[in-house]
């Protein structure tokens, strides 16, 4: 599978993944409009058969060299594919065209399927964020060197 880059057209694809893939959680349209139009983001998109079934939306900074992976998105019928996995890669490559030197993201610690994409993808535990998600929904800060550099294995129970 090999993710592309979305356009205007996909922005109803799009809120339909958010919302199944994240309920009343989702991003708002206007935020995945900015993902879409501003120049400093970018949203890819997995499809199978003419359908959207997941996507990665970024961040990134030239001038600081940082990227973030805001949002990786995969439809629940789909989960299991692959499809993760291709989209991060997908991501940390265009990142890199674009000059960034460190990708980051937050996820849920309770999210167990997604820590161990991010530590499958070589991404370390830097911290904890107390209630970042809402009281008693802690997030992992992580990271990970654009360039390659030291992997070091962080077991998360």
């Amino acid at each position: 599978m090999r993710p592309r880059l979305a356009t205007a057209d996909d922005l109803s694809k799009l809120l339909r993944l958010e919302s199944r893939c994240f309920g009343s959680e989702r991003f708002s349209r206007g935020v995945v409009e900015a993902f879409l139009n501003r120049e400093d983001c970018f949203v890819l998109v997995a499809e199978k058969a003419g359908r959207v079934v997941g996507a990665g939306m970024c961040i990134y900074s030239t001038r600081s060299g940082e990227g973030r992976i805001a949002s990786v998105a995969v439809d629940p019928a789909h989960r299991g594919e692959g499809i993760g996995g291709a989209l991060l890669a997908a991501c940390e490559a265009r990142l890199r065209n674009r000059g960034v030197g460190e990708f980051q993201l937050e996820v849920e610690t309770t999210n167990e399927p997604a820590v161990g994409l991010y530590l499958r993808h070589d991404y370390q535990l830097r911290g904890i964020v107390k209630d970042y998600y809402s009281k008693g929904r802690d997030a992992y800060i992580m990271s990970k060197p654009a360039f390659g550099g030291k992997k070091t294995k962080v077991k998360v129970s």
